[in-house]
C-alpha cells in the first residue's frame, strides 16, 4: 500500500481521523480535509513522520471547494491519488414529524448532494488521470439505511439513497477500473450521537442494549482491508454492527 495516495474527508474526527491514522500508520501518503483547520493542522503533523501529508480545510458540501480540493490533491503529492473516502457527514435525531426541519436541508445537503458532486468530480478525475492499477472509491453510509426507525428517519433517509447510489455507480464505473464500495456502520462511539444532539439518556439507552459499541478503528480497520484487495476482486459492501445490534 505504500505507493498509493488517499484522499480522507471528514478527517478531523471519528471514523475519518481513525482512517487517516491507519492508512498512515501502512505507509500510505494522504490529502486530509475537515472544517476545523486547526485539528486537520495537528492531525498532519502527527501523522508527518514516515509518510506525506497534505492538510486542507473547508467545506466539502460546497462543490467549488471539492473542485479546490482535487485540484490541491493532484498537485500536492506524488504518487497522485487513487483513493478517496467519503467519512463527512452530520446526523439528526427525531422524526419527520418531530425534527428541526430547519436543518434537513443541512444534512441533506452534506450527506447526500455532497456526495454525488464528490462522486462526480472524483470519478472523472480518476477516468482522465489514471494513477494505479485500481482506484477505490469508499463511501461510508449506515445501518440506518436499510433499517429505519422512526427515532432518524429524516437521517436515515439520506443512507438509504446512498444504497442504490453507490451500486449504480459501482456498475459504470467498474469497467474503468474503479471500485465504488459502501461500508454501513452500526452504532459507532465516535462523537458522531453527541454531535448530532442525541440527549444523554438516550446515549445510555444505547449503550445498556449494545453493550460495546464499534470504535471508528473498527471501521478504519475495514477500510485498510477493502483498498488491500487484489485488482480483480471488488468487496463492494460491507455491514458492521455491534453483535447484539439488531
Amino acid at each position: 500500500m505504500t505507493n498509493r495516495t488517499a484522499i480522507v474527508t471528514g478527517a478531523t474526527s471519528g471514523m475519518g481521523e481513525a482512517t487517516a491514522r491507519k492508512l498512515a500508520a501502512l505507509g500510505m501518503n494522504l490529502i486530509i480535509t475537515g472544517r476545523n483547520e486547526t485539528k486537520l493542522t495537528t492531525l498532519a503533523s502527527e501523522l508527518n513522520n514516515n509518510i506525506k501529508v497534505a492538510p486542507k480545510s473547508g467545506d466539502i458540501s460546497s462543490p467549488d471547494f471539492i473542485k479546490a480540493l482535487l485540484e490541491f490533491s493532484y498537485n500536492s503529492i506524488n504518487p497522485q491519488p487513487s483513493i478517496y473516502i467519503l467519512s463527512a457527514g452530520i446526523g439528526l435525531p427525531g422524526s419527520i414529524l418531530s425534527s428541526d426541519p430547519d436543518k434537513w436541508r443541512e444534512m441533506i445537503e452534506l450527506n447526500y448532494v455532497s456526495v454525488l458532486h464528490q462522486l462526480r468530480q472524483c470519478a472523472e478525475r480518476f477516468i482522465k488521470n489514471p494513477t494505479h492499477e485500481i482506484h477505490d472509491i469508499i463511501v461510508i453510509g449506515s445501518t440506518a439505511g436499510r433499517n429505519p426507525s422512526a427515532l432518524n428517519s429524516v437521517y436515515a433517509s439520506t443512507k438509504t439513497a446512498l444504497i442504490g447510489l453507490v451500486d449504480s455507480l459501482r456498475q459504470e464505473l467498474c469497467q474503468h477500473n474503479i471500485r465504488v464500495s459502501l461500508i454501513e456502520p452500526g452504532f459507532t462511539a465516535s462523537g458522531f450521537q453527541k454531535a448530532a444532539s442525541y440527549s444523554q439518556a438516550t446515549l445510555d439507552k444505547l449503550q445498556n442494549e449494545l453493550g460495546e459499541m464499534l470504535q471508528p478503528e473498527d471501521i478504519a480497520n475495514t477500510i485498510a482491508f477493502m483498498v488491500n484487495q487484489p485488482a480483480n476482486i471488488h468487496i463492494d459492501n460491507i455491514r458492521i454492527r455491534p453483535l447484539r445490534q439488531k
